[in-house]
């Protein structure tokens, strides 16, 4: 239980992060995705099965924030953790000092599908709607900023998003008879 509400006070916390503060120090194209990291880092070490509702949950709560259409983050988040989490079943074997340089690479992946997502979600709706949400291209130049910061997001909460891993772990714990006697 203590695991889930911790979980939705990150996700909050890191969803009011990125809509606040982050577009300060960046322009609006190059944003890094704290979200999109985030969610990238759980999937690979727990899954889709267990990442899709805190990815709704974030895209939802983006939606709100950016005052988006709802869903278009929820769905384009659940697109990318879903590729991977199939692209780490391919990887499962690999050796412990190559988890980082996959979870590297599986970032700059899901930043390009996570915004060539949203631009197809977008202008569909822009289609169905008959009304221009403005230029919102599907692929552009600034994509290769926005991969490279939110590579260096990673590399900046990689070590304090393990650390809660272990701080969550700890509520998992079943307490032993043994330890009690």
């Amino acid at each position: 239980m203590y695991q889930k509400i911790w979980t939705v006070i990150l996700i909050f916390i890191l969803v009011i992060f990125q809509v606040s503060f982050l577009p300060n120090f960046f322009s609006n194209d190059e944003i890094p995705d704290l979200i999109l990291v985030v969610l990238i880092f759980w999937t690979m070490k727990v899954g889709f099965e267990k990442t899709w509702k805190e990815a709704m949950l974030a895209g939802f709560f983006l939606d709100v924030l950016n005052f988006s259409p709802l869903g278009s983050n929820a769905l384009s988040f659940l697109i990318v953790i879903f590729l991977v989490s199939f692209l780490n079943r391919k990887f499962i074997l690999i050796h412990r000092s190559w988890k980082f340089l996959v979870l590297a690479i599986l970032i700059i992946f899901g930043t390009i599908i996570n915004d060539l997502a949203l631009g197809l979600i977008f202008k569909t709706i822009e289609i169905f709607k008959r009304i221009d949400l403005g230029a919102f291209p599907i692929f552009y130049y600034e994509l290769a900023y926005k991969a490279a910061f939110n590579l260096l997001i990673f590399i900046i909460i990689y070590l304090p998003l393990k650390k809660f891993e272990k701080f969550l772990d700890f509520y998992n714990q079943k307490i032993s008879p043994k330890n009690h006697a």
